[in-house]
């Protein structure tokens, strides 16, 4: 599928993109199943204010650095992944959909240049 790179070094600076955007998934995690209504106000402002600036203006920026894709100019399985993260949390979210589209119009672009891959819009339109 030549979503990797073409060496054990190269493969490496991917997983580290991938592993970034892991750290941020486990945010959302942990704001997910937090069930205290104080303890998950303050999470849901400290993801706000704090989360969501780092990790996605980090992702942002790679995008921007690297013609819309995270590492090289080059598609690789991080870009998918990212894609399916932002897609999750879009659909669920609008006020995170609104500042996706906002704040971060490169990470947006690559979310959408993966959704509009023709083997992955087939498989969000045919999924259950």
């Amino acid at each position: 599928f030549d979503l990797a790179g073409s060496n054990e070094f190269e493969n490496a600076e991917i997983a580290g993109i991938v592993a970034f955007i892991e750290d941020f998934v486990k945010e959302v995690i942990k704001l997910h199943f937090e069930n205290d209504p104080t303890r998950k106000a303050d999470l849901v402002k400290n993801f706000k204010e704090s989360v969501v600036p780092k990790y996605l203006g980090k992702l942002n920026q790679l995008a921007k650095d690297n013609g819309g894709y995270l590492w090289k100019a080059k598609r690789t399985w991080a870009d998918l992944y990212v894609a399916t993260v932002l897609a999750m949390l879009s659909g669920r979210d609008k006020e995170f959909s609104d500042a996706l589209e906002k704040h971060f119009p490169d990470l947006l672009k690559l979310h959408n240049t993966v959704e509009s891959l023709p083997n992955f819009a087939k498989w969000i339109k045919e999924r259950p």
